[in-house]
């Protein structure tokens, strides 16, 4: 019976170590894996917090600059667009994003948009002008320049599109032509001036004098001639 109840005894001994090992086993388990999903979501925390720093860094610079500034994709749609663009285009910020740049970009004559005449040729544009239309039915005219985005394996990935409002300064260069024309005009009209006014002047000096010399033939002619050679220059 000692025996028996000692053989009992270490059974269960043995049992509870058994268990108490493979309960260490599962508590062990549990706290790698606790671990790991902790190191995994501050790590994915991090990551993210600094994708959303860098995404609002980027949106802050291309909002601070002047010139219109928008990116699309080989199909031509909108995927990133800044502040200036909205204000330039009368749009409002954050509705042109996944639309088609026609539909933004409307040239003013019903042509084709340059950006799409870009992406099919495949020829950058620069510094060329178009007359655009605004949603508010404005005109305006841009300054337009395009440059393609290629992967690391040399395949194209979209088009950067950067313009300008050039309506004020074609105001402003138009009216320096029509300046330059008026005073083209004025110097033809001081040249004219003087060209009469030297053959007007001898006629009259010539008819003056032909008064106090009529009973001097020759003098007379002289005269005489003098003023019908100033009438043939006039």
């Amino acid at each position: 019976l000692a025996t028996g109840f000692m053989a009992i005894q270490l059974g269960a001994w043995e049992s509870s170590v058994v268990l108490r090992g493979h309960f260490g086993d599962l508590l062990y388990s549990f706290l790698v894996k606790a671990l790991a999903y902790y190191l995994t979501a501050s790590i994915s925390v991090f990551w993210n917090q600094r994708v959303r720093r860098l995404q609002m860094f980027q949106h802050d610079i291309l909002d601070s600059i002047n010139n219109g500034f928008l990116i699309t994709d080989n199909s031509g749609i909108v995927t990133i667009i800044n502040r200036a663009a909205c204000v330039i285009l009368g749009v409002r910020e954050g509705e042109w994003v996944g639309r088609p740049i026609q539909e933004l970009l409307t040239v003013s004559d019903g042509g084709e948009c340059p950006v799409i005449t870009a992406l099919r040729t495949g020829r950058d544009f620069n510094r060329y002008e178009v007359t655009a239309k605004r949603r508010d039915g404005g005109v305006l005219i841009l300054g337009l320049s395009t440059s393609f985005m290629y992967t690391p394996n040399h395949h194209r990935s979209g088009v950067i599109v950067i313009f300008s409002d050039l309506t004020e300064l074609a105001g402003m260069r138009e009216e320096l032509q029509r300046q330059l024309r008026l005073a083209a005009v004025g110097e033809l009209a001081a040249g004219l001036a003087h060209e009469i006014r030297n053959p007007v002047a001898a006629i009259r000096g010539a008819v003056e004098e032909l008064g106090h010399y009529l009973d001097t033939p020759a003098i007379a002619q002289r005269l005489l001639r003098i003023a019908v050679r100033e009438s043939d220059q006039l």
